[in-house]
């Protein structure tokens, strides 16, 4: 009540009046100069918020360009040393943040924006900054690697609706799916003798990119830490909407 009301494709209003210079510099929306000592503060004001952002090496002017769905759940990732050294996740900003260290990164929000204008206005930004740390060079492409592109293609035909970034993308190829947590449609094994086969669920996280097929909707509760009766449910109601705005959990067979 109050609200302007926005049409589905403009950004947000805190950023519709332009981010750029007339010498086309980028003026962030925010610019967090201390990544470590402001922490909280970047994951505390972008919650709720979907947009462009940058990381900014201090020590050699090198950049990263991202985007996210929900910019508090991404920023809190990237706090986590645990996730960003871990090896599923092998990204060139990772590295670099453990290498040179939270205090000599900027953090700028680029821009506010709706999901559907998320991919255009994040290639945008690539374009213009052409940052030295991301993997891919264009928003939600397969350009740059050689393996699981038929896995990606036929994730993003599966979730069609759903914005993919090249964060997402960066991360499907990097967690190699069909191999560790992605079992390429095999599953896990049931024990032998173990009944009848239950509905396999296939999940598929969208804040790591990483699918996990498992025999039962117990079992994917188990190790999820989610209740499976809440999964039954959640698979009743054929929902779209990602389960708890994470995971999309396809009945594979009954």
């Amino acid at each position: 009540k109050g609200k302007k009301n926005r049409s589905k494709g403009s950004c947000l209003s805190l950023v519709c009046m332009r981010n750029y210079s007339t010498d086309n510099s980028v003026v962030p929306v925010i610019k967090y100069s201390n990544a470590d000592t402001q922490k909280l503060q970047i994951i505390n004001e972008n919650r709720g918020k979907s947009g462009v952002y940058c990381w900014t090496n201090q020590l050699n002017g090198r950049r990263y360009v991202g985007s996210s769905v929900n910019l508090a759940r991404r920023f809190t990732d990237y706090f986590k040393i645990n996730y960003i050294s871990d090896e599923k996740y092998n990204m060139l900003i990772n590295k670099a943040l453990l290498k040179h260290g939270y205090a000599n990164f900027t953090v700028e929000i680029l821009e506010y924006c709706e999901l559907d204008m998320l991919r255009s206005r994040e290639q945008h930004f690539l374009d213009l900054l052409e940052p030295e740390y991301n993997m891919l060079k264009t928003a939600g492409s397969l350009l740059g690697f050689k393996h699981s592109e038929e896995t990606i293609a036929k994730l993003k035909a599966r979730f069609k609706d759903r914005v993919f970034t090249s964060e997402h993308i960066e991360k499907l190829s990097a967690a190699k799916l069909g191999n560790k947590n992605g079992t390429g449609g095999k599953g896990r094994e049931r024990a032998e003798g173990a009944g009848n086969p239950s509905v396999q669920i296939e999940v598929f996280n969208l804040e790591t990119g990483i699918k996990t097929i498992y025999p039962s909707m117990s079992e994917a509760g188990k190790a999820l830490d989610l209740p499976s009766g809440s999964i039954r449910m959640y698979l009743s109601r054929n929902s779209k909407k990602p389960y708890k705005g994470i995971y999309f959990l396809p009945k594979l067979a009954g």
